[in-house]
């Protein structure tokens, strides 16, 4: 019974931070419509000192409602130009709604007490919309701030014209908040599932591994720079950065733009690229996909509780094997994009040789490191989940069709002894029969004997007859 208990005291922390959650997200509303401010913008520059006087807090309508709607009405938001470089400008509002909205289902979901083969994928549904809701507010914290860190780590000694202010911290801590409640709900599932078998087990622990290997390049990855370019020691003026970081960041903003372009990636100066900005874009993507394939395998091993219906449900999480493609080909590509990385430096690249010194890899190795711990997962996914779940259901189908191959032979029916005694049983039958036809016999004599007496008492001793 521990299982049981640990369940109950999941479910009690669920419905603590699905009310945190909620209380954290009203009060994002309320902050962000009295004008807790965004960014702190720079006032009154000096350009000899390259410093500013002053800087001032701005919300959303002072700072970034204006810029947002002249990107909105740009004839090139429509292909995508602005795709990444919104992020850092979109209003809240909506993020905030939906966690406040899937908060509130999660929360009444976990107090009700009612059956908990359907409570908890009820639980899990709504608590992993809130984690999805989550999911996107810390894509858009993550790229704020990653093009806030490339600022910053480009700037040298000069002052930057803004920095990130309260609310863009709130996003990122509610964000942070939501994907909690996303990993206690999934250790929830996985304590009850411990009870089940051990095939299912297996599948939910890989999906929960290959959804952490998304969020890591979804998420954690556009935060950490990828290269460095140093500057040729001529190039460097005071106060001047000695080279440039590349954010993964700047690499998603610039394919937004090239794919945007009619010609896209085609032109034959863009093969650099193509094999570099192009791919890392494309595994990014990859990833994405391979997110919500994992999020739909957890919540349908989730519904494997419900009685009749569950071992179909927990059938379907075996789907994730075919996300094969995907892995493979998101390795392949991470591999080309790091061979090709230094050809960035060059006549074909980005960055000009006549001013930057060298190149030089950085500590992002986030990409190619997830590919190839998917791959792995997903070969033991094959060895321990997959083949032996096959291998059940293959003898599942031998026995029920043998059923149907086999003659009707006494011992398909039950005890040898059965049709050896159907002679004794109809022998007994027999008597009994004639029991009962005797006993009737005897009941209709005692019937008209009753019927003799009373004629006589009514109609006196009738004489006898010669």
């Amino acid at each position: 019974m521990n299982y049981i208990s640990k369940t109950i005291s999941k479910q009690a922390a669920i419905v603590s931070l699905s009310a945190f959650i909620l209380i954290t997200a009203i009060a994002g509303l309320i902050m962000d419509a009295s004008g807790v401010p965004w960014y702190s913008e720079g006032q009154d520059y000096d350009y000899e000192s390259q410093t500013y006087g002053d800087y001032e807090g701005q919300d959303w309508e002072e700072c970034c409602e204006e810029q947002y709607e002249s990107v909105l009405d740009d004839s090139d938001y429509e292909d995508g130009y602005y795709d990444t470089a919104i992020l850092s400008i979109s209003p809240m509002t909506s993020y905030f709604v939906l966690i406040l909205i899937f908060s509130v289902l999660c929360m009444i979901c976990a107090i009700i007490p009612f059956d908990v083969r359907y409570k908890v994928p009820t639980v899990t549904l709504f608590g992993l919309a809130t984690t999805v809701s989550g999911i996107f507010l810390a894509r858009k914290s993550a790229v704020t701030l990653a093009i806030y860190l490339s600022e910053l780590s480009n700037s040298g000694g000069r002052e930057l014209g803004s920095h990130a202010h309260v609310m863009i911290y709130f996003g990122a801590l509610l964000s942070m908040i939501c994907l909690l409640l996303g990993s206690l709900i999934i250790a929830s599932v996985k304590d009850l599932l411990s009870q089940d078998s051990k095939v299912s087990r297996s599948t939910f622990k890989r999906a929960q591994l290959f959804l952490s290997m998304s969020l890591i390049v979804f998420l954690l990855s556009p935060l950490v720079p990828i290269s460095y370019f140093p500057y040729e020691s001529d190039q460097i003026e005071e106060n001047d950065p000695e080279g440039t970081y590349l954010f993964p960041v700047t690499m998603l903003a610039i394919d937004d733009w090239v794919s945007s372009d009619e010609d896209g990636y085609d032109d034959d100066d863009m093969d650099v690229a193509s094999s570099t900005i192009g791919n890392y874009a494309l595994v990014e993507d990859l990833f994405f996909v391979l997110m919500w394939i994992n999020l739909s395998v957890i919540m349908l091993m989730s519904m494997a509780l419900i009685p009749v219906a569950g071992k179909g449900f927990s059938g379907l999480g075996q789907l994730n094997i075919l996300s094969a493609p995907l892995i493979v080909l998101a390795l392949i590509f991470s591999i080309i994009m790091f061979v090709n990385l230094p050809d960035l430096l060059g006549d074909d690249g980005l960055y000009s040789e006549s001013r930057y010194e060298a190149f030089y890899f950085h500590v992002n190795w986030l990409p190619l490191i997830c590919c190839i711990v998917a791959t792995i997962n997903w070969i033991i996914l094959l060895i321990k989940s997959h083949i032996p779940w096959w291998k059940e259901m293959s003898q599942t189908s031998q026995k029920v069709f043998a059923n149907f191959g086999q003659s009707p032979s006494p011992s398909g029916f039950g005890n040898q002894n059965m049709m050896q005694g159907g002679h004794q049983q109809q022998f007994n039958q027999q008597q009994y029969n004639q029991q009962m036809s005797n006993h009737q016999q005897f009941n209709q004599e005692q019937f008209n004997q009753q019927q003799f007496n009373q004629q006589q008492h009514q109609f006196g001793r009738q004489p006898p007859r010669f």
